[in-house]
């Protein structure tokens, strides 16, 4: 089959479901990962930068609700989460094979930097533990749906370490039953609810309101420019190196181009994945006006892409084929999974020699680099504008009454 699945959390759960030929009660088709989505919290914004000692300082644009999506959605729609946990390898791996023989596709937490077919040299001071779908064993061997169409074949023996990467995980399972169906109009309406409030700054972190939601674009758009404030791109990223990761990232640590364009369930910051979920929430509450908001955000996403590519400029060669890569790089993983493996780390092996040219090439004191970050905060502000466009038809229609 193929896996509709693109992420981890909300992916995990529509690749489990559709495992199971579950379907969706508004289309008579497997759940979609846009309704997901939505029902998580939706889209969001959060704006970050992390300095640790050792690495280079990194930026952090969230796109949708990071906070608990996966418990959030699995409450939301009524699914009864069935989970086994030990601390024992050869327990877990038993668990594991039981569920598998028993029919059930199975939810693990792994470190998918661990997995071999994600080609990350292997680091112990970096770990990304994910959830994901294992539909299938074959003697030493298990079938994962992972962000890919297609499955990959991993074996015992590399999925038991990935899967103890982190002990607190437990080698945790779950197998999933169907969605509540008389609980999805309440699901949908909640997810709306909850993006309406994360742009408007309710529930970001405490102490941290102004790195989220529509405080946060506008926080953005001034640290790209304003040189006198310490937190500025000009004084976090001020040699070549560092504005290269900012813009661009790699596979561990992306750049603003991976956030917007490759991390998520779609590219343009989701915006296009959210305004499909908009319009099955237009069926599924009855609410056809909600059909205008998705047309909001489809323009919304619109402006990222072209921010996006306005971050690595075809001006600029080695930002023209670093973007080149990077999207090339997600599109074979998505569309040929274990048989993209090699040109994968071709690319990958490409994108590290332009990173150190890049480091040698780019000054972030030069024209062209403040050109770049001049239009960045020019679209930035653009994207606020027309997203407060949008939140505020969500409002009219969910909102009022």
């Amino acid at each position: 089959m193929e896996f509709p699945g693109r992420t981890f959390e909300t992916g995990a759960i529509c690749n489990a479901l559709a495992c199971r030929g579950v379907k969706a009660p508004h289309t008579r088709k497997p759940y979609s990962e846009a309704l997901l989505l939505g029902v998580s919290g939706g889209i969001a914004f959060g704006y970050m930068v992390f300095q640790y000692k050792g690495w280079p300082a990194h930026v952090a644009l969230l796109t949708r609700n990071t906070f608990s999506p996966y418990r959030t959605s699995i409450d939301r729609l009524g699914i009864v989460e069935d989970t086994k946990e030990t601390v024992d390898p050869k327990r877990g791996l038993a668990n594991l094979i039981e569920a598998i023989e028993n029919g059930s596709p199975t939810i693990v937490w792994a470190d998918v930097l661990s997995l071999p077919y994600t080609n990350v040299a292997a680091n112990q001071n970096m770990w990304a533990v994910m959830p994901m779908v294992v539909h299938s064993c074959d003697g030493a061997s298990f079938h994962l749906a992972d962000r890919s169409k297609v499955s990959w074949k991993v074996s015992a023996e590399a999925l038991t370490a990935a899967r103890a990467r982190v002990k607190k995980d437990r080698f945790r399972i779950a197998t999933l039953s169907p969605p509540d169906a008389n609980k999805l109009p309440a699901a949908v309406e909640a997810g709306i609810r909850q993006c309406i409030d994360l742009f408007d700054g309710v529930g970001a972190p405490r102490g941290h309101a102004e790195n989220f939601g529509f405080a946060g674009l506008q926080k953005w758009a001034e640290m790209l420019v304003n040189n006198r404030n310490k937190q500025s791109w000009a004084r976090v990223f001020p040699t070549g190196a560092d504005i290269y990761q900012a813009l661009a990232g790699r596979q561990a640590q992306p750049g603003i181009f991976i956030w917007i364009m490759t991390w998520g369930a779609g590219p343009d910051a989701e915006r296009g994945v959210f305004a499909d979920f908009l319009d099955e929430a237009a069926l599924i509450l009855n609410k056809p006006k909600l059909g205008s908001a998705a047309a909001q955000f489809r323009k919304s996403a619109q402006l990222w892409h072209s921010l996006a590519e306005a971050a690595l400029p075809s001006s600029i060669p080695l930002l023209g084929e670093t973007r080149d890569l990077l999207l090339r790089q997600r599109s074979l993983l998505i569309d040929k999974g274990p048989a993209s493996t090699d040109e994968r780390r071709e690319i990958g092996a490409r994108l590290a020699e332009i990173a150190k040219a890049a480091a040698e090439a780019l000054d972030p004191a030069s024209p062209a680099i403040h050109q770049i970050l001049a239009g960045l905060r020019d679209r930035v502000l653009e994207i606020e504008n027309a997203e407060r466009t949008g939140i505020n038809e969500l409002k009219k229609i969910v909102c009022a009454g």
